[in-house]
């Protein structure tokens, strides 16, 4: 008697290897898919909380050390170091060099990038806020040095020259300091607030020329030459996160992918039709060959 299981699938081949180009097309079919969805629509296909885009809040508090872990504190020729309920204090800078730390991802509020600083400057020391700071080739920063006799505003591109001088006597030996910087970066406006009064408006702030804008840009930032230097805390208004962890994309494709294969994710994002023409067909003939297989 002839065994028709051996001919029920596929009469030239065996079992087995259609089983196997079965399982290569499911597992491709459903790769492909849920990337596409993943693309077109985010990690909302996936149902689950992730923070794949939006503002997050800015206030950063250096003291007890609430911040926002995956914001990006840039060091530049320094080592800021969290002393519990200190700040982060420059507890390492080259000699005669400025050390600085910059804040990334800050989220501009219409073209506007607000940001407060309580600072600590029991050591006395000269120390600088950064309207803008940039690591492009040409740099066109904005800082502004606070002195022993004003706030100095370097210039752009060449920080020995000095652009703006706003006399205030006596102003690095304030031990306990509140900054707001208000930078309007579409009409090129800074107001300065030194311990809550506006000390001067500066106009004109030129953007950075596209050309030579190769670098990355932060709006918000310390610097200090002083070892004891501390930032309390920083309030930057909010910070923008337009993609998700590598962790978060891997758990967002996977519960796709498992969504799709054992049933299907919202009909919003793949209509259960198309599910069943693409997924369901092949999963059905992976249980047949199985089913066969079994039997023998």
């Amino acid at each position: 008697m002839i065994n028709q299981n051996k001919f029920f699938i596929n009469e030239n081949g065996t079992v087995e290897g259609t089983l196997l180009g079965l399982l290569f097309s499911l597992t491709f079919a459903s790769v492909v898919i849920a990337f596409l969805l993943l693309e077109f629509y985010g990690v909302s296909v996936a149902g689950i909380e992730l923070p794949s885009s939006g503002t997050i809040s800015g206030a950063q508090n250096f003291k007890t050390n609430d911040i926002v872990d995956n914001v990006n504190y840039v060091d530049s020729n320094a080592y800021f170091t969290y002393v519990p309920n200190v700040g982060r204090v420059l507890t390492s800078a080259p000699p005669s060099l400025w050390g600085a730390m910059y804040l990334a991802h800050i989220e501009p509020n219409n073209d506007i990038y607000t940001i407060s600083y309580s600072i600590n400057n029991s050591v006395k020391g000269d120390y600088a806020v950064f309207v803008r700071a940039s690591t492009s080739l040409i740099p066109y920063n904005e800082r502004i040095d606070i002195t022993s006799s004003g706030f100095r505003i370097p210039n752009s591109i060449i920080d020995t020259i000095e652009s703006n001088f706003y006399p205030y006597p006596n102003a690095n030996q304030i031990t306990n300091v509140k900054i707001k910087t208000v930078f309007n970066k579409g009409t090129g406006k800074l107001e300065f607030y030194f311990n809550n009064q506006l000390a001067f408006t500066k106009t004109g702030i030129p953007d950075i020329p596209s050309v030579l804008d190769n670098g990355a840009t932060f709006y918000a930032g310390v610097s200090s030459k002083t070892v004891g230097f501390t930032v309390e805390s920083i309030d930057t208004g909010g910070f923008n996160f337009s993609d998700v962890s590598i962790i978060g994309q891997v758990a967002a494709f996977l519960e796709v992918l498992g969504r799709i294969v054992l049933w299907n994710v919202d009909e919003q994002f793949l209509p259960l039709a198309l599910n069943i023409l693409f997924i369901k067909t092949q999963l059905a003939g992976i249980i047949i060959c199985i089913i066969v297989i079994i039997r023998g």
